[in-house]
């Protein structure tokens, strides 16, 4: 059985956004992934998956009109008409978009891998801004939560070029760099080196938390490596810039 995420018309570009992205504002770069541009489309001889542990209702017609699904009804086969595109996707399944809690842009390369998983250390974070969020969409995931990051403000331009639509990918929920402790070999997260750091006492952390806020960053990851009391003032200093924080337990 194969299976379309909405994403691949235009109505469904940005789940946020109340109204359909016309085609005519969208980059030459998103434009090849829309099939349709019509205002309405009806999609016919689905399967529907609704996500809610529902079994999946086979045969169905969904309609689509302004970016919001209007109406589904029982499959059949519909007369052209003006201004609605039909196309019939028998053997097809529709689900909603999928959202992403733990989702990077970026891969985690082990220098000089070998077959038992030991590598030379350190490991390296090499960004993916171009094919993630492109692979994320070709596999139905809508909205992702990136959980920790190396390059914040990167993800961040990211964000703001797929919301204008210039770019293609999920909605992103950005979150900032990962803040660890000493001894992590990865050369790319934010150490720690106290509670100081964390409650901005020190200049290397207020540009870490506090601009954070500055810059609609609104998550942080903390690692495991992070000792009682540098988690405890990370999270002080966050709630008072309005900040969330995640704990990574692996």
């Amino acid at each position: 059985m194969l299976w379309m995420p909405l994403l691949c018309w235009v109505a469904f570009w940005h789940a946020e956004v109340a109204e359909a992205q016309r085609i005519d504002v969208l980059g030459p770069q998103v434009r090849k992934y829309v099939q349709v541009s019509s205002p309405k489309a009806v999609l016919e001889h689905v399967q529907v998956i609704d996500g809610t542990g529902a079994p999946p209702s086979p045969d169905q017609n969904i309609y689509i009109e302004d970016g919001k699904i209007s109406a589904i009804s029982p499959g059949a086969d519909l007369p052209s008409s003006e201004g609605t595109t039909i196309i019939d996707l028998q053997g097809y399944s529709v689900m909603p978009g999928i959202i992403g809690m733990h989702d990077p842009l970026y891969y985690l390369a082990r220098p000089n891998l070998a077959a038992d998983r030991s590598f030379e250390a350190p490991a390296l974070f090499l960004p993916m801004s171009f094919s993630a969020p492109r692979l994320y969409l070709a596999n139905g995931v809508t909205t992702i939560r990136t959980a920790g990051g190396v390059d914040p403000y990167t993800d961040l331009k990211l964000k703001r070029g797929i919301e204008s639509g210039v770019l293609p990918g999920p909605h992103l929920d950005v979150t900032g760099a990962y803040l660890d402790g000493p001894g992590n070999q990865n050369l790319q997260m934010q150490e720690l080196g106290g509670p100081e750091d964390a409650l901005g006492r020190r200049p290397r952390s207020v540009s870490t938390i506090s601009n954070t806020a500055s810059s609609s960053i609104p998550n942080w990851t903390l690692i495991r490596s992070l000792i009682a009391a540098r988690p405890v003032a990370a999270i002080t200093r966050s709630n008072a810039c309005a900040l969330e924080v995640m704990r990574r337990i692996d």
